[in-house]
């Protein structure tokens, strides 16, 4: 089984890497608000060539319920996550003003076109068929299938045992994690589909599944959630990239894949991935 802090620091630096890389290849439900904008956050625009979007608000749509991306703390009503502090981080560089407001999963693209929302974050994979649809940043992260079992689970030792096995996979409805899971289990039988990871997650600890199919990134956060309850089986399956989705042609593209170039460079990604991705991220959970 793999230890997740390890893979935490290998993360930390394909963030940095595929953002620079990406550069050089460049592609041209419901809404609640649920925090004011980070005001400090934009007050103090740092000397740079990059664009001027002088104060413009930007409606930053996601789920609150992808860790550690975005989500809700126990015992707290604020969300926070790596969205939050890059968006944060980019409109200050950018010269805008972020606005979070909480969306469903679903029907990403078509929020982008209502102009419900800007930008969609959230951990959404670039994939063809969306890219038909909306938009893509350069991508900011390459992450990997990964299927999470209880810790005292004997069965599976790699993520083959799961997949030429009977065993029932929790995953979360509408996602390519969904899609992944159908194809390498030859149909969909065996999948239960959530509406949250954090439910499929229960779902497992309770022993309604075997096993969960999730992004290891984001599988990251939930381990650290549950130490001792939890393990990873077979990191590295099935690659995908991570993007921010935006409605076709919009001109925050590019102004946003600039000022990503800048964080990579600057080091200022490094800290947030640190933060979220690293040993920091589970000791602000286990409190």
């Amino acid at each position: 089984m793999s230890d997740p802090r390890r893979a935490r620091g290998a993360i930390s630096t394909l963030v940095v890497a595929l953002v620079l890389v990406g550069a050089a290849c460049s592609n041209n439900s419901s809404l609640g608000e649920d925090s004011s904008p980070d005001t400090e956050s934009v007050t103090v625009r740092p000397e740079s060539a990059l664009p001027d979007l002088e104060g413009r608000p930007v409606l930053i749509g996601s789920e609150n319920a992808y860790l550690p991306f975005s989500f809700v703390p126990d015992d707290e009503s604020e969300p926070q996550g790596w969205d939050r502090d890059v968006w944060n981080e980019l409109c200050r560089l950018l010269n805008c003003f972020p606005k979070f407001v909480s969306v469903a999963r679903s029907g990403v693209s078509e929020q982008l076109v209502r102009g419900d929302v800007d930008v969609v974050a959230n951990g959404i994979a670039i994939t063809e068929a969306r890219q038909l649809l909306v938009e893509f940043s350069d991508p900011y992260l390459t992450v990997r299938q990964t299927f999470i079992v209880r810790a005292d689970d004997t069965r599976f030792a790699q993520a083959a045992d799961i997949i030429d096995s009977n065993a029932t996979v929790g995953t979360q409805s509408g996602t390519t994690n969904f899609d992944i899971g159908v194809e390498l289990l030859g149909g969909d039988e065996r999948i239960w589909g959530f509406d949250r990871f954090g439910f499929a997650m229960y779902a497992l600890i309770d022993g309604d599944v075997d096993a969960v199919l999730i992004d290891d990134a984001a599988a990251l956060g939930y381990l650290a959630k549950h130490e001792g309850r939890l393990s990873a089986v077979d990191a590295g399956l099935a690659p995908s990239q991570l993007g921010f989705a935006f409605a076709l042609e919009s001109d925050l593209v590019d102004p946003v894949n600039l000022a990503l170039i800048e964080m990579a460079t600057s080091g200022a990604l490094d800290d947030i991935n640190e933060r979220h991705f690293g040993r920091e991220f589970a000791t602000a959970l286990d409190g």
